[in-house]
């Protein structure tokens, strides 16, 4: 997720809009080139942290900066495990400047579903449960853990100065992109994570690493049957 970031604001993607793989992308190489480059100003050990020791190094003062979800933020907040309680803030991601003198940022847009499996018993009681937990009375007393799923909640004056990452998800919610909506998303991020993997850890250049990755890409892609 931390590459989408990158790639986007970069001018790069997954595929076209036939589907066409363009992971390899100069676009791409370029972002990937520039995430290596971070990697000597991040604590020891960052390529093998998952997004809890990611959240762990911050809350802990061991990263001037991070990329991270909102639910992260309770950890920040609670000083039985955070050391920077009071002393940082949210803004929106980084991006790359532009001929013209404008930053484009592509933040990525994810979130958790409430559903109803089909062959449940009892749909109804689900279904007013979840009328209920996404109610406007309820969802500013779900933001401690999660982020709320109504405007109203993140506009709210009195949870904005409680939930100080507030501001910064609505201003980032009109330029964010989701993940590609696809059945072949999973296998696809799997490829991708082993091309960052190796092009971050020296193992292969970012380009060797990209190049291989639009090749299984083509692969997946016309396995789906999004292309012949």
């Amino acid at each position: 997720c931390t590459y989408d970031n990158i790639i986007w604001s970069f001018g790069g993607d997954w595929y076209d809009k036939n589907y066409q793989p363009t992971v390899n992308s100069p676009a791409a190489i370029e972002a990937l080139d520039y995430f290596k480059s971070l990697v000597p100003f991040a604590p020891p050990g960052v390529l093998t942290y998952d997004w809890d020791e990611n959240a762990h190094a911050f809350a802990q003062g061991n990263a001037a900066m991070t990329i991270q979800w909102q639910n992260a933020a309770p950890t920040f907040y609670d000083p039985e495990k955070s050391k920077i309680v009071g002393k940082f803030e949210f803004t929106l991601i980084p991006g790359k400047r532009q001929s013209d003198g404008s930053i484009k940022r592509t933040p990525t847009f994810g979130g958790w579903s409430l559903e109803i499996p089909k062959d449940s018993k009892h749909k109804e009681a689900a279904w007013e449960f979840m009328v209920w937990a996404s109610s406007p009375e309820l969802d500013p007393r779900l933001a401690y853990s999660q982020p709320g799923s109504r405007f109203s909640g993140l506009l709210d004056p009195e949870m904005q100065a409680k939930y100080i990452e507030y501001p910064g998800m609505l201003a980032s919610l009109p330029i964010a992109k989701g993940r590609p909506r696809i059945a072949a998303y999973s296998e696809l991020a799997d490829a991708l994570e082993v091309a960052i993997s190796e092009a971050m850890t020296g193992s292969k250049t970012s380009k060797k690493a990209l190049d291989e990755a639009n090749d299984k890409f083509g692969t997946i892609l016309k396995k789906w049957g999004y292309l012949r």
